[in-house]
């Protein structure tokens, strides 16, 4: 499957034969674009066969669109997403995609990092719920990933405030050439102002990039490997119900901060339902990783790329003398540690799969516990009455039952 990302630069008026040759000729499966300037009253002026198209919510034109394929099964996400923010979430697959653009048309009540965390703060928020899923975040941030590690980019202060966030869903950047190209005076100058973030990088099999004939930006095409990642064969995800109860639950919807302010239509309404129904059970039974057997490699996939991704730090930290990259690779350091424990424990778990019958496999439970079993008891209690032998406890079940049937 190919996912697409594209600066159209000053609107797709007049682009729009362009766009379907870019589709056609790439084979694009899922199109993100920014500075679009989509008028929202007449979006059959800006259709193309056999895809479908989704815009922002920003008014009066919307500056950031997703031309989808009309057989990707998708669905749109709403909830969480301010109307003064170029931001468009879909759901397809076992995929969540994001399409950003950071535009220098602000509200005039915010700065451009106030708005800039506002946008993070949705992308939290969002990624939180449907953290289960593999994440992808495209767009233009108008933020040159080229000076990273420049101390003195103008712009440094927007990459401080975006590494939090980046960590805690393991979100790492593939674009790693210059995406937007300009003369200036006789000088060619080259920013890479387009990012593609993703927390599944053994799924990515090729990272393109393609002049389009127009405008300063390239064209960013990825190929996912989706069949695999269907297939999931690393890492199953489950819901972990071990803490749950009604109390609990109620007691997260209490603490949730529900915002209603904004909600145009039904569908919007559903959508906050669905949110603050799926953080609530995500406070109280989150959806964890549960590693299959791994076949070819000592380790899963996410240990390797978080070391590959310490040892990136690490470099950048010798070469520049960065301490936060030496703090952040510290802190990569505990949390490899913490994960290749837990990995251990998974396969002492799955080596007590191997016992010949359930009497050796519960002996095993107890050796790693180490504690008493709790047996099947001899007796059963009814009221007064203790009955033991089990035919006569079979009877017993049967008769209560039976009553409770009939008085049903």
């Amino acid at each position: 499957m190919k996912i697409a990302t594209w600066n159209c630069c000053l609107g797709i008026a007049y682009k729009k034969d362009l766009i379907s040759d870019l589709l056609t000729n790439f084979n694009i499966d899922i199109l993100c674009i920014q500075e679009c300037e989509i008028d929202p009253n007449n979006l059959i002026a800006y259709s193309i066969k056999d895809y479908s198209l989704e815009i922002s919510k920003c008014t009066p034109k919307a500056r950031s669109c997703i031309y989808i394929k009309k057989d990707v099964n998708y669905e749109r996400v709403n909830f969480g997403i301010d109307h003064d923010q170029e931001i468009i979430c879909i759901k397809y697959c076992n995929f969540l995609l994001t399409n950003y653009y950071r535009t220098f048309k602000i509200p005039h009540n915010h700065t451009h990092i106030t708005h800039f965390n506002n946008a993070l703060s949705m992308f939290q928020q969002i990624f939180e719920v449907f953290q289960h899923l593999n994440i992808q975040l495209v767009g233009d941030f108008n933020i040159d990933f080229s000076k990273y590690l420049d101390q003195s980019y103008n712009k440094k202060v927007f990459f401080e405030n975006m590494d939090t966030f980046l960590d805690n869903f393991n979100l790492a950047q593939i674009v790693d050439k210059p995406t937007w190209h300009r003369v200036v005076n006789g000088q060619l100058r080259e920013s890479t102002l387009d990012h593609i973030y993703v927390n599944h990088l053994h799924l990515i099999s090729r990272v393109e990039q393609h002049y389009p004939g127009v405008g300063d930006h390239n064209v960013i095409v990825i190929d996912i490997s989706v069949e695999f990642a269907q297939k999931n064969l690393d890492t199953v995800f489950i819901r972990d119900w071990r803490k749950y109860s009604k109390d609990r639950i109620v007691a997260a919807y209490e603490a949730i901060e529900i915002k209603t302010l904004g909600i145009l239509n039904v569908q919007e309404s559903y959508d906050l339902i669905e949110g603050v129904i799926n953080r609530a059970f995500n406070v109280v039974c989150p959806i964890v990783p549960v590693r299959n057997k791994h076949r070819g490699t000592t380790w899963s996939l996410r240990i390797i790329e978080l070391k590959k991704r310490r040892a990136n730090l690490f470099k950048s930290y010798k070469h520049g003398g960065n301490a936060s990259a030496l703090e952040r690779c510290r802190a990569l350091d505990r949390l490899i540690k913490n994960l290749m424990i837990k990995e251990r424990k998974d396969k002492m778990h799955e080596h007590l799969g191997n016992f010949k019958n359930s009497k050796s496999l519960w002996l095993g439970v107890k050796e790693i516990l180490n504690h008493e079993i709790i047996t099947i008891p001899n007796k059963i209690k009814h009221g007064d009455m203790e009955i033991s032998g089990s035919e006569n406890q079979a009877e017993a079940f049967a008769s209560y039952f039976t009553i409770k049937q009939k008085a049903s």
